[in-house]
């Protein structure tokens, strides 16, 4: 049977597709239907022990779009491939070959399985709004800027550890975060802006982000109250935003191919945040009708005078925030 994988995607973080994790296919199976792709992934992540939900399959006419969420998504990409595996081999899942895999993908799932330590601060953390990542040194960053803390990696295994009494719940906070698009200059207009922003006298880190992974050291600059972050654009493309919210974005000069994906971060400035959009993107009706921030500024990517003084306007608007 024809089926074959022509692209898969962990989404670590919100996408073009949804605001959470997502795996993602597509795949080129004309003979495979939409009910035997849902029992597919469906019974492949309940024998690997991972649970999945919101499966979607979008059959098209020269591909099907195969998406759900799963809480790890690096496992929920290697379940996707071996359901492509059962259709492809035409067999089942008590094929030696598949039941070999099957072991596999289920040791690696456990393996990756956090502590119970961890899984309570990201619950609390979660009920109190906080972001929570790896820190670069181990453990874990909680909240962002000077209003972060490190939780270190010994902590989360101590017998003693309470979630409730041994974290500063009260200090934590995400600090205004500040993101920027640009093909060409993604790098200087993030600088640029932090030095408006420290020019009001708030203090601000700027970092490119070259990899979803990059993200908490930015994060965890315990002197910022402002955070600005360059963003590539192929790389949410290929991962997904690191943030679930921003207090403002800059989205200019974005090659076609990736105008989607960066637009999924202007879905995320909160509504009292405010927004610097490329004229192009401005045309993207259904990117216009989700934005909900109240305060957007449309420019035209050459247009360096309204560019900056945009950008002036912004680092006024995040400084009244901090």
């Amino acid at each position: 049977m024809e089926c074959r994988l022509e692209a898969l995607r962990a989404y670590r973080g919100p996408n073009r597709f949804a605001p959470q994790p997502q795996v993602v296919a597509w795949v080129r199976a004309p003979d495979v239907s939409v009910a035997e792709w849902r029992r597919a992934i469906t019974d492949t992540a309940h024998a690997v022990g991972l649970v999945v939900g919101g499966v979607v399959i979008d059959v098209g006419p020269e591909q099907t779009l195969v998406r759900f969420s799963a809480g790890d998504v690096v496992i929920g990409a290697a379940v996707c491939d071996l359901a492509a595996q059962l259709f492809r081999d035409e067999v089942g899942l008590d094929d030696s070959a598949i039941t070999e895999a099957v072991w596999r993908i289920g040791r690696e799932r456990r393996a990756r399985l956090p502590p119970i330590a961890v899984l309570q601060v990201r619950a609390e953390a979660q009920r109190r709004g906080v972001l929570v990542q790896p820190h670069r040194a181990g453990g874990l960053l909680l909240g962002t800027g000077r209003r972060g803390w490190w939780l270190p990696p010994e902590a989360l295994t101590m017998a003693t550890f309470d979630v409730a009494r041994d974290i500063p719940w009260q200090h934590l906070a995400n600090v205004p975060l500040l993101a920027v698009i640009s093909d060409t200059r993604g790098a200087a207009l993030a600088e640029a802006l932090a030095r408006r922003v420290e020019a009001h006298g708030t203090t601000a880190a700027a970092l490119h982000v070259a990899t979803f992974d990059d993200f908490s050291q930015l994060m965890s600059d315990t002197t910022a109250e402002v955070l600005v972050c360059a963003l590539d654009a192929a790389a949410l493309a290929a991962h997904g935003v690191p943030f679930e919210r921003c207090a403002g974005a800059v989205l200019l000069d974005i090659a076609a191919p990736h105008r989607h994906d960066a637009g999924v971060v202007a879905l995320l400035a909160e509504s009292r945040g405010m927004l610097i959009l490329d004229a192009a993107l401005r045309d993207d009706d259904a990117l216009d009708r989700r934005v909900t921030a109240r305060n957007v500024t449309v420019v035209a990517s050459d247009d360096a005078t309204a560019r900056d003084a945009a950008l002036a306007r912004m680092a006024a608007h995040v400084c009244r925030m901090a």
